[in-house]
């Protein structure tokens, strides 16, 4: 009979997107947390940059943050959501064989 648990190379994919959305997560929040600080340090020296980013279509640093934040928060959900597919759904397979195993004693 095969092990239903998933082989350890199956487990990178899940960790590989836990990480990079940790990743993205921590980038983002930490160029918040510095633009924000330039901006009460020095608005105008912060909305300058601001014109500078629109006039060269590369977006604000305010924008890129709330992106970064949305791509990191997507990929560490989908890697929570793996990990979770991964533990359950070989509990469940467990669950049926067992139910098959003692509906077997009772014909």
């Amino acid at each position: 009979m095969n092990s239903p648990w998933p082989s350890i190379e199956t487990w990178t994919t899940p960790l590989f997107f836990i990480a990079l959305g940790t990743a993205l997560l921590v980038l983002a929040f930490s160029l918040l947390v510095e633009y924000r600080r330039l901006f009460f340090s020095d608005p105008r020296a912060a909305m300058s940059f601001d014109v500078l980013g629109h006039l060269l279509q590369l977006g604000a640093p305010g924008y890129l943050g709330v992106l970064g934040l949305g791509f990191g928060g997507f990929f560490l959900a989908i890697g929570a959501l793996m990990v979770i597919g991964l533990i359950v759904f070989p509990i469940l397979e467990m669950l049926r064989q067992l139910l098959q195993a003692i509906s077997m004693n009772f014909q």
